[in-house]
């Protein structure tokens, strides 16, 4: 059986990380992004809640298992990236979502762990990357 952390991720989605840093906005005050990363992952479209790293309890449209660690504010895309560039962003545009979430368990030995992050719905179109 493969461990937690590879199970039941069989989805592509897209992930445009947030920019490190101070300055994690433009002079809009959109965010900032850096360049696309390609994903396999368990999406799961239910409204729910989860937690934000200041302990507030936030809605979610949607809870994603990933492999690794993803910044709040960054922007995700359930599709593969050949998708996005195939049919444009103009109707895509419409399923962005933006982290606002994330939560990291370990199993009871500490050996392998499960990341899920919270997902609310993107109402922008995807902003410059930088």
């Amino acid at each position: 059986m493969p461990p937690i952390e590879l199970q039941a991720r069989f989805e592509d989605a897209v992930l445009w990380p947030v920019v490190s840093g101070d300055v994690k906005q433009d002079n809009y005050g959109e965010v900032k992004v850096t360049t696309h990363v390609e994903l396999k992952v368990q999406w799961v479209g239910v409204t729910g809640e989860m937690v934000d790293p200041m302990g507030n309890k936030v809605s979610t449209d949607a809870q994603v298992v990933v492999d690794r660690e993803v910044k709040i504010g960054s922007l995700m895309w359930l599709g593969a990236y050949e998708d996005w560039l195939g049919t444009g962003s103009g109707d895509v545009d419409a399923d962005l979502h933006k982290v606002v979430a994330f939560n990291y368990q370990r199993d009871i030995k500490g050996r392998v762990s499960r990341r899920t992050v919270g997902l609310q719905r993107y109402k922008d179109s995807l902003p410059e990357i930088t």
